[in-house]
């Protein structure tokens, strides 16, 4: 899931890329308000401090821009993921598995309004949505290996028909508290539940 592949001009060099940078940050300051479908890529241009012709040189409209947005933090979220797997080392698997959903709870640095308007954005682009699946699946599956790898008597490996229906799981959860309860995104509740569905399906039964 990369950023540039839905941009008018990938940049080739650091000059370039810094612009983009500064873009995609303005663009999630200026978006973090309710009233998100009044933004223009005039307001998104005047906060990054770049001329409007200099960000149509790499996005063709605000939906683009969105769209770089939400593959970039995507992409941001599997990375530190990875790293919260990659380097756990402990021996409670619920330890783990609440840093995990930590990561995912704790995007867009708690800008909620950020969060609920992209939210909107990625629903209605399936595609989309089928790439984050397929994102999830794969931090799915890593997570289900250190599991087992540290406690193979607690956790088990997952078939491709469960790893789908919690991941389903785990977008409904998110998606009810996007949408009902954004105040409330970041509590421990939120990531208690998501816990207790991963539990629920990669954990032994007795």
């Amino acid at each position: 899931m990369k950023a540039n592949s839905t941009m008018r001009k990938r940049p080739a060099q650091k000059r370039s890329e810094d612009t983009v940078h500064v873009i995609l940050e303005a663009s999630t300051q200026v978006l973090d308000t309710p009233r998100e479908a009044s933004v223009t890529t005039n307001h998104i241009a005047e906060r990054a401090g770049v001329s409007i012709g200099s960000l149509y040189r790499y996005f063709a409209d605000k939906q683009g821009i969105l769209t770089a947005v939400v593959r970039r933090e995507a992409e941001r979220q599997e990375n530190r993921t990875s790293y919260v797997i990659d380097n756990w080392s402990g021996h409670d698997g619920d330890d783990l598995i609440r840093q995990v959903a930590a990561v995912g709870v704790h995007s867009f640095h708690g800008r909620r309004w950020v969060r609920g308007s992209l939210h909107k954005h990625l629903q209605e682009k399936d595609r989309f949505a089928r790439e984050l699946h397929a994102l999830r699946y794969r931090i799915s599956l890593r997570l289900e290996n250190k599991l087992v790898e540290h406690q193979p008597n607690a956790y088990r490996i997952l078939d491709d028909a469960q790893r789908h229906a919690m991941l389903g799981g785990w977008s409904g959860i998110i998606n009810a508290a996007v949408k009902y309860s954004p105040h409330d995104f970041d509590a421990d509740a939120l990531k208690s539940q998501l816990v207790n569905l991963v539990n629920g399906y990669v954990r032994k039964s007795n």
